[in-house]
């Protein structure tokens, strides 16, 4: 299935949180809830497939840099757009101001993620029978990530077989 495929399903979970977001909006308090709720479920599925793919397509070495420096943007600037709000709703209205920055960064994201989906590449094919596709590791499988000898890294099964009750003896009082 691979990258394009989580992009696709990142897009086509857009397309269809967003007639709902705009429901949310224009509802009384109840059609409002349940377009939210409908909304919600497949809205917010994009931050794991998100990071999913951020990780997949990062070397091993700068992975957890990289989502550190993604969360840190992402958090900065997607958590002071509602800032904009205010000064947006006094010029042409609270519920208009929701329409677009609410329900429209939805559809916006669906079409950023539709349009990241056509400049992908498409999937490659192996060069030959019997090669392993996995032999130019760039990122893509965590095979490659060992640490230094596990047989050496303490259990706990084996720090209480090797401990002793302290006696009346080890105390220094």
């Amino acid at each position: 299935m691979g990258i394009r495929s989580r992009v696709m399903v990142l897009a086509v979970s857009q397309i269809l949180a967003t007639p709902t977001a705009f429901g949310s909006v224009i509802f009384s308090p109840v059609g409002a809830m349940i377009c939210l709720a409908i909304s919600y479920i497949f809205a917010e599925m994009w931050f794991g497939i998100l990071f999913a793919i951020l990780v997949e397509i990062v070397p091993l070495k700068v992975r957890s840099t990289t989502v550190g420096i993604f969360l840190f943007f992402m958090n900065n600037i997607g958590g002071n757009l509602p800032i904009l709000v205010e000064p947006l709703s006094k010029s042409i209205g609270y519920r208009e101001a929701l329409y677009i920055l609410y329900a429209g960064f939805y559809g916006i994201s669906s079409i950023l993620f539709l349009f990241t989906l056509c400049l992908m590449d498409g999937p490659t094919s192996a060069e030959g029978p019997g090669t392993n596709p996995n032999k130019h590791l760039n990122g893509v499988d965590n095979v490659v990530f060992t640490t230094a000898d596990e047989r050496s890294l303490p259990t706990v099964t084996s720090m209480i077989s090797n401990s002793r009750r302290p006696t009346i003896g080890d105390s220094r009082l």
